[in-house]
């Protein structure tokens, strides 16, 4: 119907079968899943005097695996799994290619057997892709490795293709969940929509937003490089010079984010998970802000009505663990904890377990009293404790008032610590290999209805914060963890 053209297909072609009867059709389908079973079928076919096009459908083959001279191939291939308009496309496009070689327009057709057939409704089949079953076509897209897989989908090194032999190196992101309703597409949709606004040295670029087999993706920059997470993990505290370049690139990438417009008109854009895992170091010497999920921007990003605790536990500013509305003053808390984890080498609100790092993170200013990080951070680098005494304060009233600002006392402070040749120079001398760092993150994001947590009964072992966090149900809040 598709295509106006009735296409014989055969799922399976048994012995007891006359392989002539192929030989009047215009384009016989296969679908096999054995290398060896393909070739065989293939060759019997030709043997017969089938001459028309064969389409094969196959999860083991990747069309490098056969010889062009080889005498038993197949006209085309599609790759399990496939959605439904890709093999229409084509079967469209071997009807351009070799003509029906009649005018019967297919009127001979063989009955598909659909216990054969390929379940392209299953939400799994793209979960079910192995390093194995790569490179593999999809759409305008050619997968060749995974670079990482989390609780939302994977990230896929690929190749961008287009007219006239283009090519483009990318990262291709894929939701696991169907559904736009659903959390996890909403979040790419989130991405997708403010990344694909942002144009900037700091943040990565989205080139692509789109649907295949019905799961959502993204076409994103594909950096070459480092996540900060993975460099922390090796190295520790970093040196001086390093951590204040890499911490003036982030204020830039986040400053040129909140400050955007769109036809004059502020966005009001906070990233709401500014962390470790989510800050690319790329070879060219540049830091990439990615993974706008969780952003919040006005007029662009779905807004859920309930009140809600989100982002990661670990570097979540006090009113996003209370579940209060946020401004942009929460993603300065982020960047200051990220610069102190840099030169301290340890996340200094980081507990036991997630509760009581949300504890500490929801008394900020008594934990940093306790634990001297700011004269700590002070030793190290003359007038930072102050800077990021204004970054860390428990009420965002205590907080510069954006990263610009807070850019501008960094660059101040960095004069005294010049980075050597930059970070490329950095780069190229440390032993990180020149591969894509857009790995997947275990520091989980986390969505709760707060509206939903339920006061415990009595707690008297601890005080109440201004946001009263600890009326929060405490087997609620471990779940958290979880």
């Amino acid at each position: 119907k598709h295509v106006g053209y009735r296409v014989s297909v055969a799922a399976h072609i048994e012995e007891c079968r006359p392989l002539s009867e192929f030989s009047g059709c215009s384009l016989v389908v296969l679908r096999q899943t054995n290398q060896s079973e393909n070739e065989a079928t293939i060759g019997r076919l030709r043997f017969a005097g089938v001459t028309c096009p064969l389409l094969l459908l196959t999860s083991q083959t990747h069309p490098s695996a056969w010889s062009h001279s080889h005498a038993c191939r197949p006209d085309d291939y599609l790759l399990e799994p496939f959605s439904r308009n890709e093999l229409l496309s084509r079967i469209e496009l071997q009807v351009l290619r070799h003509g029906t070689g009649d005018d019967s327009r297919f009127d001979r057709s063989l009955t598909l057997d659909p216990s054969r057939s390929a379940n392209t409704e299953d939400p799994g089949n793209l979960e079910l892709i192995q390093e194995q079953d790569l490179p593999m076509r999809l759409g305008r897209y050619t997968l060749h490795s995974i670079l990482g897989t989390g609780g939302m989908g994977r990230v896929y090194r690929a190749t961008l293709h287009g007219a006239a032999g283009f090519e483009k190196p990318i990262a291709l992101k894929m939701i696991s969940y169907r559904g736009e309703h659903h959390a996890g597409a909403q979040e790419l949709v989130n991405e997708a929509r403010i990344g694909g606004l942002l144009k900037h040295p700091n943040v990565i670029d989205i080139y692509d937003f789109g649907e295949i087999q019905d799961q959502f993706f993204i076409a994103m920059e594909l950096v070459q490089g480092e996540s900060l997470r993975n460099i922390l993990r090796r190295e520790g505290a970093m040196r001086i010079p390093l951590a204040m370049e890499i911490a003036c690139q982030l204020c830039s990438g986040v400053s040129y984010a909140h400050g955007f417009e769109q036809k004059g008109r502020a966005l009001g854009i906070i990233h709401r998970d500014i962390k470790p895992s989510n800050i690319l170091i790329s070879r060219t010497g540049l830091v990439k802000l990615m993974d706008f999920g969780l952003v919040k921007a006005a007029h662009l990003t779905h807004h859920d009505p309930q009140k809600q605790m989100v982002g990661t536990p670990a570097f979540m500013s006090p009113e996003q663990i209370a579940g209060d509305a946020l401004d942009q003053r929460s993603d300065i808390f982020a960047i200051g904890l990220v610069i102190a984890t840099m030169l301290l080498g340890r996340n200094i609100f980081r507990g036991s377990t997630t509760v009581r790092t949300m504890r500490r993170i929801a008394n900020a200013e008594e934990t940093l009293k306790e634990t001297g990080a700011l004269e700590e951070l002070d030793r190290r680098v003359a007038g930072l404790g102050g800077v990021l005494a204004g970054c860390l304060a428990t009420h965002p009233d205590q907080r510069y008032r954006n990263a610009q600002v807070l850019e501008q006392e960094l660059l101040r402070l960095r004069r005294n610590y010049l980075l050597d040749g930059g970070l490329r120079t950095w780069l190229d001398n440390s032993r990180i290999e020149a591969t894509p760092a857009h790995n997947t993150s275990d520091d989980h994001s986390t969505i709760i209805h707060v509206s939903q947590l339920s006061p415990p009964e009595h707690d008297s072992s601890n005080a109440r914060t201004r946001h009263d966090l600890f009326h929060l149900n405490e087997s609620v809040l471990q779940s958290v963890e979880s």
